[in-house]
């Protein structure tokens, strides 16, 4: 809301287009999911190659399924990844003879470019690791990380785990190894709006087991934390 309008609004929906018909994909096979996730993927890829850092979450996702399904599952991961990849490769190639754009030298001229921009954030890693995770915190109104302990406090004392709960976590990493490894860093409150949805999941959870009355004063919260931080905030490009 804060940020609109910008190309960043579309990342969440990308995000939860490619997770969705990967997840289809995985569970029920089929080849409509695949060329779904495939499409979502290219168009992911192209908008940012940022966003590729989702791979990390669509091969546990996939880790998950094989665990679940055995050699079932193995083989809707094997063909579902092939049609995937194969839209992604037969749609640059067709950019290619058209337009002529290279997405490898793109993909270099990008990587030398956020190179040079590190030089100017001002932020080392190690140090990134807790300005992201903070301002990623502001991003998602604080009070997501707070409703996304209850939660972990919560399943930590049921055994075992279900399912979801390991893909809760699963997306829950994907968050922590970019904050850790540096991939992204930087303005993380718009830059990793793509990041939202996984951070949503448990949110949502959590909040499913409320009543209705507490549910809405959160919501009330998080309004009034975005009024203040739109008052307050400041655009150095401006």
């Amino acid at each position: 809301v804060l940020f609109f309008p910008e190309f960043d609004q579309a990342y969440p929906l990308l995000c939860c287009g490619l997770l969705g018909s990967w997840s289809l994909a995985l569970e029920r096979g089929g080849v409509g999911p695949a060329l779904a996730f495939g499409a979502c993927l290219w168009l992911l890829s192209f908008m940012s190659f940022g966003l590729l850092v989702l791979g990390v979450l669509c091969l546990a996702l996939a880790g998950l399924e094989i665990r679940r399904s055995g050699a079932a599952g193995l083989r809707r991961v094997a063909v579902s990844a092939a049609l995937g990849l194969a839209v992604v490769v037969g749609a640059y190639m067709l950019l290619w003879a058209a337009t002529g754009y290279d997405p490898l030298a793109t993909f270099h001229a990008a990587m030398v470019n956020q190179a040079e921009k590190a030089l100017t954030l001002g932020r080392p890693w190690p140090w990134t690791i807790s300005f992201d995770l903070l301002d990623f915190a502001l991003g998602t109104g604080w009070l997501s990380f707070a409703l996304t302990g209850f939660w972990l406090a919560r399943r930590w004392r049921l055994r075992p785990w279900a399912d979801v709960d390991w893909r809760v976590a699963a997306c829950l990493f994907q968050v922590l190894l970019v904050a850790v490894a540096g991939l992204i860093p930087a303005e993380t409150a718009r830059v990793w709006l793509f990041m939202v949805p996984l951070l949503m999941l448990p949110v949502g959870l959590e909040l499913a087991e409320w009543t209705p009355r507490a549910r809405w004063s959160i919501y009330a919260a998080l309004w009034g934390l975005m009024v203040l931080v739109g008052q307050n905030m400041v655009f150095l490009g401006a």
